[in-house]
């Protein structure tokens, strides 16, 4: 079956599952491609989720092996999943949820979601190191030595 079309992607800090099939969003960052993410110190772990709505499916029991990757500015591969099944529902969108901790490098971050060994959703978003002013602005305390 064809790959949904995709809707919608939100980049945060984390996604925590609620009941009734909701999630609670923590740091948004924004809605891609748009989204810039300062932190403190390049080089220290960040963690990032990715929340992707696609379209429900046309046809009933919609089946596809799917995974996600993320590339760092330098070409290196920064995380990435297995492969795993995953079903659609017509008339339900479909959401998946990605969680990785990296190590960012500055500038243009890939993230690519790929269904049946084809890319079926791609964007970026981009990371810098944050001035002393907008870590101050944010009410982060600056170390000392």
């Amino acid at each position: 079956m064809p790959f949904p079309n995709s809707e919608f992607c939100i980049i945060c800090e984390g996604i925590r599952p609620e009941i009734g099939g909701k999630v609670t969003i923590l740091g948004f960052y924004g809605m891609a491609p748009h989204v810039e993410i300062l932190v403190p110190v390049l080089g220290a772990s960040t963690s990032v989720s990715f929340l992707i709505g696609f379209a429900p499916p046309e046809t009933d029991a919609s089946q596809n092996q799917s995974y996600f990757t993320l590339t760092a500015p330098s070409g290196n591969r920064l995380s990435y999943t297995a492969p795993g099944l995953l079903r659609g529902v017509p008339g339900k969108r479909i959401v998946m949820a990605y969680a990785s901790t990296f190590i960012p490098e500055s500038g243009q971050h890939i993230l690519r979601v790929y269904g049946d060994t084809e890319i079926v959703y791609e964007t970026t978003f981009s990371v810098r190191a944050a001035t002393a002013d907008e870590i101050r602005d944010a009410g982060i305390p600056l170390e000392r030595n």
